[in-house]
């Protein structure tokens, strides 16, 4: 699209926890934070993909189809009518 410039990427600062940081995290919540947590650090699926995880999209042994995700936002973001 023209116009249009590319997010940056800065390794710099791309942080990613040590073990002892992510199980630090991982105990941090209850049961459904740590499969989330799970989720986004042992098969890469980002926060919504993560939080709409569905059985039904589980296609065969080890193998999850993303179809889907979870939106997030404020009502005061939201479009009412």
């Amino acid at each position: 699209m023209a116009g249009v410039k590319p997010p940056q990427y800065d390794p710099a600062h791309a942080a990613i926890p040590s073990p002892e940081q992510l199980r630090a995290i991982r105990t941090a919540g209850d049961d459904a934070f740590m499969l989330i947590v799970d989720l986004m650090s042992g098969c890469g699926l980002r926060n919504g993909e993560a939080a709409a995880v569905n059985l039904n999209d589980i296609v065969a042994d080890n193998v999850y189809r993303v179809t889907g995700q979870a939106e997030f936002g404020s009502p005061s973001t939201a479009d009412h009518r």
